[in-house]
């Protein structure tokens, strides 16, 4: 792994890509503790939950935000960056797809971030926030969730299954996706895939509703949800408290534990 010009650290389901020739003193980081430093700068994905605990554990270090990955990819490729934290599965699926020269430090960071639906107050869908957490129990308890997580996150079977549309849908259900964070919610082609996107088909059945799906980027997917353009938001989106003052957050159904635990198996 000495050869190896980038490495990257687990942040419970988030990652920091650390280089390790950064700087004008080109040492080595090898530890959470060497990012800790005046002059090095780490970046992260706009909106991810992340920007909240970096400052915390890197108080003399700068931050970049990104508004996409690919574009935070490069810039650590570069060396503009001693590192760019984003989540594990995004990070090991950039890996398979070709991002070079990486690995993992053994640290964690140790922050626990809840995956959520998050509801618009604006929906005009009646008992909304009951119906995507009676949805989410019923998942649960007959396997499917469980099934999505082990295809989409842990096989990496990114075949989509036949899930049918209702044939006369009782109302229309507006969700926002980001659609640039594989397996969750990506574009393979010219089709909108992954994990997020076969939830929002299965509770567009459950529901009888015809599902309209909008991309948004996490600067402006919230703000979307609080002026009623969507109803709810299906997008790898964290709980924060930030958000929480705007949205409402139901119907848990990953959180950064589960994944860690889903990842050993």
């Amino acid at each position: 792994m000495k050869d190896l010009k980038t490495v990257f650290v687990a942040v419970c389901s988030l990652i920091v890509f650390l280089l390790s020739g950064c700087g004008e003193k080109k040492e080595e980081i090898t530890s959470l503790e060497d990012l800790n430093r005046p002059g090095l700068s780490i970046g992260y994905y706009e909106g991810q939950s992340v920007s909240f605990i970096l400052p915390k554990v890197f108080p003399h270090a700068t931050f970049q935000s990104f508004n996409d990955p690919v574009t935070g990819y490069e810039a650590l490729r570069q060396g503009k960056l001693a590192g760019f934290a984003y989540e594990r599965l995004q990070m090991e699926q950039a890996i398979v797809s070709g991002l070079k020269g990486v690995r993992l430090l053994p640290e964690t960071l140790g922050d626990t971030v809840n995956v959520s639906v998050g509801i618009s107050r604006a929906s005009k869908i009646p008992d909304l926030k009951e119906k995507i957490n009676a949805f989410i129990r019923e998942c649960n308890e007959n396997g499917i969730l469980s099934q999505m997580r082990d295809r989409w996150l842990i096989q990496k079977d990114t075949v989509m299954p036949e899930i049918p549309r209702p044939e006369k849908p009782e109302l229309v259900l507006h969700v926002g996706t980001s659609g640039v964070v594989p397996p969750y919610s990506y574009y393979s082609g010219t089709e909108l895939t992954g994990f997020d996107i076969e939830w929002i088909r299965r509770f567009a059945l459950w529901l009888n509703a015809d599902a309209r799906i909008k991309i948004y980027d996490y600067n402006s997917i919230v703000a979307a949800a609080v002026s009623g353009n969507i109803d709810c938001i299906v997008a790898n989106l964290n709980e924060t408290r930030e958000r929480k003052e705007k949205i409402d957050f139901f119907g848990s159904f990953d959180s950064s534990d589960q994944r860690r635990d889903g990842e050993k198996g």
